[in-house]
């Protein structure tokens, strides 16, 4: 495990290194707008019954992994960035966007899965990433302590000052409800 984080850090060194930030920003914003994947129920069950699991299940599986993480992590960036500037300013939201786009390079820098020992090297990697990610509903929950929304579209501090309308009616819940679903929807597609 060591062995693999280190060289996971080495890879992800390597990968900003040699973008530049606006570089990294379109590949990001790239992924985002590709279509997300959303696993269905009778994949998640059949994945799950299956009794005798192949070398070809493995790799099918981490390439399929590869392929899809990097839209799903993109979008969950792109969530979180496109909330108004009060939810940023205790920097709890932005340090919630850098790990999702720590964990988006690190994927994207990963070899091709395309044999065993580079399957389970993934799969490895994608152990470390989720244990990474286990505190991001209490990041949220801390960021979110310190602002209230009244139910009018107002939000507003513990003492009542207001901080944002949102006028679009729901933005703000709308962005949260879908980094929550989407980070379902990849903690389902490791899972599998």
């Amino acid at each position: 495990n060591i062995r693999i984080l280190a060289t996971s850090c080495i890879r992800l060194r390597r990968f900003h290194s040699t973008l530049s930030g606006n570089e990294h920003n379109n590949l990001l914003w790239k992924h985002s707008e590709e279509a997300e994947y959303k696993p269905k129920l009778e994949d998640l069950l059949a994945a799950s019954m299956k009794k005798d699991v192949k070398e070809s299940d493995v790799i099918e599986s981490a390439l399929t992994l590869k392929k899809i993480l990097p839209g799903m992590l993109a979008n969950r960036v792109k969530d979180l960035e496109s909330l108004p500037r009060p939810f940023h300013e205790s920097g709890t939201i932005s340090d919630i966007a850098r790990l999702y786009r720590d964990s988006f390079a690190q994927i994207l820098s990963a070899p091709s899965p395309d044999n065993l020992e580079r399957a389970l090297s993934l799969s490895s990697m994608l152990e470390e990433l989720k244990d990474q990610h286990l505190t991001v509903r209490e990041l949220i929950g801390e960021a979110l302590r310190d602002v209230r929304c009244t139910g009018d579209g107002e939000w507003t501090d513990r003492s009542g000052r207001l901080l944002y309308v949102d006028e679009r009616g729901g933005l703000v819940q709308g962005l949260l409800y879908r980094f929550y679903a989407g980070r379902l929807g990849i903690r389902v597609s490791v899972y599998q």
